[in-house]
């Protein structure tokens, strides 16, 4: 029987460092009186001392036990990596059956609507014109973050199209992997409820469908229809994109259908909600990520009517939801695309749609540059009215035209003088029917034409207040400006009133528009500013009208708050109701309360001691505390802030811009969670409550 020798090969002199960071070729360092080095502590792995390494041929180092279970162990190792990765993409975004069919519950993870509890998923999504939309998620664990930096990983994130984003800023890693158009519209397929219930939501929701900016093929020419037969036709619109092909167009039906689920009352689908896909609100904010994905897919090169229309689809979606920025950027990716397609010309487009479209676009943009105190896109000559078009073309016409005057003056384009845009208001009152300028409307009135009544009044209304507002501001210290103090304080009041006569309506109190209730809400905020104002420098004649005109509002925002979901007007509500108690020595909010309002400015609500009284050496309690609060020996203060010409602008700010950090939600983010932000404002002014000078 032969004998097989093995020679031990002697080790270098000096060794010192352990086996595991020679086999990894790295820098083995013992820390002081520790048996174990720094990097076997790190990837906890034994320590163990190297050995002389015995010479043999191959097949006996492969063939040892210990040999081949190393192996075995780096190979289940490896496929345990591998599997991680498959598992990430699979489970959270499973691929498609052969059929195309999805569930409805793989179609909500695939758009990444069911994030960790504490995870915000503001800018999860690119913006809608320039940044790929993706599907997002979490890992879990340590490890897998340590497997981040592995080749293998590497690899495979490659061939999988995921990639790793660490700025969730929780410690973990977000995995990031982009769809195509197809995958987006084969979830949004699956998240279209069944035919009864879609006809339920578009039969519950036809009412408002004159507000929405354009409209399925044929429905125009079904206005005298039965109102199931102009569902039907919706029906067989949304329906009938998916077997298009087109994305453009099964977009179009999707925001469609979206703005019909927006805006469903809460009673009409609530005996069948558990028939649908998802709940109501998972389903609209689906059908808005994946329609904005397919858009940004599509790219902003493709002009096209398809996607003007959904542009402006989308843009309304945003401004219900209380998001004018980005409606704002919507609108002007609008207004690219008509211009690539030429409908701006009235000479060469005589198609009524077309131009109905470019007309929506530009003067949607020139109102919501007003709000943002940004300038407007395009000018537009001054065309002659047509006493044959529609009231409420004219009027909306002209009152456009007068806001790209106001905003070139705010901007500091031009110096066109007061007096002169005055007289353009004036003349655009004239427009107006007689009858509409009645407080009470007709109960006959149908619902559409109370909406465009009312709506049209705001607008004009508002015009005033914004030409008006720096001089009224500047007004508190030169008397000369009064009158600029007095044309704001009463548009400000119309436009509360008009508010309130749309939202006492049965027909029209569940419009959803944050974007309205938050412009209703600033000119009430104004109104209050004129009421803290010291008396011996105004009129206090209508000082108990305009309280119950503040008072009112606040109870209507809370009426419609209880009943559809709404954070501005809950928000409003809360804000208007401790004014009230802080200037009346009523307050019972919090002993602090700071609040900064997108687009407007900043409120505090504190309190000093009164006037003459004095101030107590001893160690406050948490007894002394509330007593000195509720006791008279306080008086609360109310200090604004305000940008004249561009509220709510930051651009002076230390933190920078507010909406850089949080422009997903805009108008419906926490107010108070901005209180801190400091910022030069163009107008501050400090009020006391009442008995101040007691």
């Amino acid at each position: 029987m032969s004998t097989k020798h093995h020679t031990t090969t002697r080790m270098r002199l000096g060794t010192r460092s352990c086996a595991e960071c020679r086999r990894r070729k790295v820098r083995c360092i013992f820390p002081t009186q520790s048996a174990i080095c720094q990097e076997c502590i790190a990837h906890n792995t034994p320590c163990r001392p190297q050995q002389p390494r015995t010479s043999s041929s191959s097949s006996d180092n492969i063939g040892s036990p210990g040999r081949q279970e190393g192996i075995q162990q780096r190979l289940r190792d490896l496929e345990d990596t591998v599997r991680q990765l498959l598992n990430r993409d699979t489970e959270q975004v499973e691929p498609l059956t052969t059929s195309g069919d999805m569930a409805p519950s793989r179609a909500i993870r695939l758009l990444h609507l069911t994030p960790e509890p504490d995870e915000s998923t503001a800018g999860t999504t690119g913006q809608l014109m320039n940044t790929p939309a993706s599907s997002a998620y979490e890992t879990p664990t340590d490890h897998e973050e340590s497997l981040e930096q592995a080749p293998i990983v590497n690899l495979f994130s490659q061939m999988l199209d995921v990639r790793s984003d660490k700025s969730t800023g929780n410690g973990n890693i977000r995995w990031i992997r982009h769809l195509s158009s197809n995958e987006y519209i084969t979830a949004l397929k699956a998240l279209v409820p069944r035919i009864d219930d879609l006809l339920l939501i578009l039969e519950s929701t036809m009412p408002y469908w004159f507000i929405w900016p354009t409209e399925p093929p044929g429905l125009n020419e079904a206005k005298g229809c039965q109102s199931y037969g102009r569902a039907a036709l919706v029906k067989d619109f949304i329906l009938n994109s998916f077997e298009s092909r087109q994305p453009l167009r099964i977009v179009k039906g999707i925001l469609w259908l979206a703005l019909c689920v927006q805006q469903l009352p809460a009673d009409a689908i609530k005996p069948r909600k558990g028939f649908l896909p998802a709940l109501p609100q998972a389903l609209f904010e689906a059908y808005m990520t994946g329609a904005k994905a397919i858009l940004v897919n599509v790219g902003e090169s493709v002009a096209s009517m398809d996607r003007l229309e959904c542009l402006l689809l989308y843009a309304r979606l945003c401004i219900n939801m209380g998001k004018p920025q980005q409606a704002w950027t919507t609108v002007r990716s609008a207004i690219n695309c008509a211009l690539l397609l030429g409908i701006h010309r009235p000479d060469q487009c005589r198609d009524p749609v077309k131009q109905s479209l470019w007309s929506q676009a530009w003067q949607l943009d020139r109102q919501l540059s007003s709000i943002l105190g940004v300038p407007y896109s395009v000018p537009h000559p001054r065309y002659s009215l047509d006493p044959n078009l529609p009231v409420v073309v004219r009027i909306v016409t002209g009152i456009s035209s007068i806001v790209a005057h106001i905003s070139d003056r705010n901007q500091g384009l031009t110096e066109t003088p007061i007096d002169e845009i005055e007289t353009e208001i004036q003349a655009c009152s004239t427009l107006f029917p007689d009858e509409w300028w009645s407080v009470i409307p007709a109960e006959y009135m149908s619902f559409d034409a109370l909406y465009s009544r009312q709506v049209c009044k705001m607008y004009f209304f508002q015009l005033q207040k914004t030409l008006h507002l720096p001089n009224m501001l500047k007004a508190f210290g030169d008397p000369n400006l009064h009158t600029s103090r007095n044309i704001v304080i009463e548009a400000c009041r119309n436009v509360v009133s008009a508010y309130e006569v749309l939202r006492n309506s049965s027909k029209s109190a569940l419009v959803i528009c944050d974007l309205t209730d938050f412009t209703v809400f600033s000119a009430a905020l104004i109104i209050t500013i004129h009421l803290l104002t010291p008396p011996s420098s105004r009129s206090t004649a209508r000082d108990a009208d305009d309280w119950d005109v503040v008072t009112h509002l606040a109870q209507t925002f809370r009426q419609l708050a209880g009943t559809i979901e709404c954070s501005v007007a809950t928000q409003a509500a809360t804000l208007l109701e401790y004014l009230y108690g802080a200037h009346h020595g009523t307050y019972v909010g919090p002993e602090e309360y700071a609040v900064f309002i997108p687009w407007f400015g900043k409120v505090k609500i504190g309190n000093v001691p009164r006037r003459g009284q004095t101030t107590s050496l001893s160690p406050p309690t948490p007894l002394s505390d509330m007593q000195d609060r509720n006791s008279s020996s306080l008086c609360s203060t109310i200090e604004f802030g305000i940008n004249c010409a561009i509220p709510g602008s930051l651009a002076r700010s230390e933190s920078g811009l507010w909406s850089s950090q949080f422009a997903g939600d805009e108008l419906g983010i926490d107010w108070t969670s901005l209180g801190d932000i400091e910022c030069d404002y163009d107008w501050t002014q400090l009020f006391y409550g009442a008995g101040y000078e007691n």
